[in-house]
């Protein structure tokens, strides 16, 4: 008749139920502190259970049973425990990576369309997120240029305005999330930097000698 590793499941059991109390503690690194509370908690109702058929069976010392019930049943919480906050946080954090869709119209351009990422109207249809043009350089890479516009998950427009080369250009149109211009974006464009609430002038036009 073999010993049996009460102490061992119970110590298992509890430190993975008060582990509990110290992953919020963790931040960043709260997901790997939940994959060793799981590790213990499942090794704690694992070993347990395997004893307790032992201690039934004849072949492992009957003083531990109730020691290894407790561990086990600590395990057993435990585990539940981490297994709903796992399909909580997959179920509850969008994906980064987004749907999307390109058309081309002729060789070398493309209208481009992503999709909110997880989203889908009544219909369950995509949102679009953003919609923009694009041109196809020499080395064969894809840059935004021409016409382009984004809107929130609920369908309100965020931003319009151009891009030449991959680069804002021209008036764009910022909006909050209230429906309201955002006057600090909003403005002229030259080469992806704010240069104004105007157009820049002309230097042809400006220059009387020209």
């Amino acid at each position: 008749m073999r010993p049996h590793r009460g102490g061992i499941v119970l110590t298992l059991g509890i430190v993975s139920l008060i582990g509990w109390i110290l992953l919020p503690c963790l931040g960043v690194l709260a997901p790997v502190g939940l994959v060793g509370l799981f590790t213990l908690a499942i090794s704690a109702w694992i070993l347990g259970t395997r004893d307790l058929r032992a201690i039934r069976a004849g072949g492992a010392d009957a003083s531990g049973r109730q020691i290894l019930e407790s561990g086990r049943l600590c395990g057993i919480l435990a585990t539940c425990a981490c297994l709903l906050l796992g399909a909580y946080a997959l179920g509850s954090t969008p994906l980064t990576v987004q749907g999307g869709s390109s058309s081309s119209n002729e060789e070398g351009q493309r209208r481009t369309k992503i999709h909110h990422a997880r989203s889908g109207d009544q219909q369950g249809k995509p949102v679009t997120e953003f919609e923009y043009d694009e041109v196809q350089l020499p080395n064969g890479d894809w840059v935004r240029h021409g016409p382009a516009i984004r809107w929130s998950r609920a369908g309100q427009k965020l931003e319009e305005g151009g891009y030449v080369d991959g680069e804002r250009e021209g008036p764009w149109t910022f909006w909050n999330d209230d429906g309201r211009i955002d006057p600090a974006r909003t403005g002229y464009y030259h080469e992806g930097a704010r240069v104004g609430d105007d157009p820049p002038a002309d230097p042809l036009r400006s220059d009387p000698d020209r």
